[in-house]
């Protein structure tokens, strides 16, 4: 019950993301190859979230491959979208607050400071899927358990965490 209430406000904040993101493009652009553009993108981008739900998956026919990539762009997509938005929507009521008494040096170091928030989740992005990525670790560890059967001396037990570099 609690995951399906999560996916839904998950829904439900991606679509008010996406729906302040196409008001803010089509509002800077009037241009009709460009409504039909952002259109298309939102259709591309709400059809490869639908892909992270299991009944989805499950009637798509698509390989397992395709589904992963596509859901985790879209997942990826939407979550720096919801952050870029909100870092988006804190400046500009942080600017309409301090507008009237900000001298032209400071509003130029806070323009210059919101726009490295809004690009920091892209450069964190990057920096994880093209530099960490190869950048793995082996420690062993050795567990001394007093009282072991000697069946499982010399018993070797894996964990494997953190990999999120499934698709190389």
């Amino acid at each position: 019950m609690s995951n399906t209430i999560l996916e839904y406000s998950l829904i439900l904040v991606f679509l008010a993301v996406q729906y302040r993101i196409t008001r803010l493009v089509l509002a800077a652009s009037g241009r009709p190859v460009v409504r039909y553009a952002i259109l298309a993108f939102d259709a591309a981008a709400l059809a490869s979230y639908a892909l992270t739900f299991q009944w989805v998956i499950v009637r798509s026919g698509l390989s397992p491959r395709l589904i992963m990539l596509l859901g985790a762009g879209a997942l990826t997509y939407f979550m720096t979208a919801s952050a870029v938005v909100a870092v988006h929507s804190l400046l500009l009521l942080l600017h309409r607050m301090l507008d009237a008494d900000t001298a032209p040096a400071r509003r130029r170091v806070l323009n210059l400071t919101g726009n490295a928030l809004m690009a920091a989740p892209f450069a964190v992005m990057g920096y994880g899927a093209l530099v960490q990525r190869t950048d793995f670790r082996v420690r062993e560890v050795d567990v001394p358990i007093p009282g072991l059967s000697g069946d499982l001396e010399n018993l070797r037990i894996l964990q494997l965490s953190d990999t999120t570099s499934a698709l190389s």
